[in-house]
């Protein structure tokens, strides 16, 4: 008897919480949700009274998960300053761009030789790119490529605005297999491309 109340009990903490979990990720609380759902996880030994409603609810839970492709490592994908846009590079195809609130690529630009990092201004509003030893900015809105300028002899392995969006730092690792050839950092002006310091 004391069994038989035990697992009743148990039955009706497992229901409310399921409730309160699908009530959580409802409000948008997937954190909350987990949570829950987490306590309902057997320990090692003990029986898994776990139904569909558990399994649907990780389910929910876990389906903000993104899976973009990408291309080498050196490819890290960059998120927008206001964290609504995810830009990732894939080697020698394509920019590709995610809007985080709907799960998916809304823009691919079509660039056969980007090859490297991606950074955003601080607005938002331009995106950096490098390949074939050049850095290109593009429009985000648009998708439209605004200018292309500077050479780098050897492969570019980082890119970043200035805070105040005026300039644009971009490095080479110079020959890799070569320390006769050390590597360089260019400063750029990004409203003209003038190269402005080395």
């Amino acid at each position: 008897l004391a069994e038989e109340q035990e697992l009743r009990a148990w039955r009706n903490l497992y229901a409310a919480q399921m409730n309160l979990a699908r009530d959580a990720w409802d409000d948008g609380d997937t954190p909350r949700a987990l949570d829950l759902l987490e306590r309902h996880v057997p320990a090692p030994g003990e029986p898994d009274w776990r139904s569909f409603e558990w399994y649907y609810l990780l389910g929910l839970c876990n389906r903000d998960e993104l899976t973009i492709p990408c291309g080498f490592s050196g490819q890290r994908p960059v998120f927008s300053p206001d964290g609504k846009v995810l830009a990732s590079a894939f080697y020698h195809r394509a920019i590709l761009l995610y809007d985080m609130d709907r799960r998916g690529h809304t823009k691919v630009w079509i660039d056969r030789t980007v090859e490297g990092p991606l950074a955003f201004s601080l607005d938002g509003r331009t995106l950096a790119s490098v390949g074939g030893g050049e850095v290109k900015l593009w429009d985000v809105t648009t998708g439209k490529r605004l200018r292309s300028f500077g050479e780098h002899r050897h492969s570019v392995l980082s890119i970043a605005f200035t805070p105040d969006g005026k300039r644009i730092v971009s490095t080479d690792g110079g020959a890799l297999d070569s320390k006769d050839i050390p590597g360089v950092i260019r400063v750029w002006d990004a409203a003209t491309g003038e190269h402005v310091a080395e």
